[in-house]
């Protein structure tokens, strides 16, 4: 085989591999804005119409964040690096979650979300831009 035959069985497949991530992103995307979608529309529910979820809703926290960690190993692996965004998506929900299933008082949570951001600041500004 040529090198230039090579080349080019290596840039379809790149090519390739770049279609597939857009199309996971897609995906990830789709499934986020439709678990936020539904938790709106169950509170909805239950400040309208008196449904009660108890205890148990916040396990569909844990759909986008199983997608996110999904999607942060697979680029650790891929030798990407870690996005500092899916990072803190994934511990702020867990927050949310916990704040839920062990009643916690918001009054005491809150500056942690301020400490996300933070974080999510210095990673922006700290991080290489490709």
């Amino acid at each position: 085989m040529s090198k230039e035959y090579i080349e080019t069985l290596k840039a379809e497949e790149k090519a390739n591999q770049d279609t597939d991530l857009m199309s996971d992103e897609k995906v990830y995307g789709f499934l986020g804005g439709s678990v936020v979608i539904l938790m709106g529309l169950a509170f909805l529910a239950a400040i309208n119409f008196g449904f009660s979820m108890g205890q148990v809703w916040p396990i569909v926290f844990f759909v986008p964040i199983g997608a996110m960690t999904f999607k942060t190993v697979r680029s650790i692996r891929n030798g990407e690096g870690v996005d500092m965004s899916s990072v803190i998506g994934v511990l702020s929900m867990v927050l949310i979650a916990s704040v839920w299933f062990f009643n916690l008082n918001w009054g005491n949570i809150w500056p942690i979300f301020m400490i996300f951001g933070g974080l999510y600041a210095l990673s922006n500004t700290l991080q290489d831009k490709k």
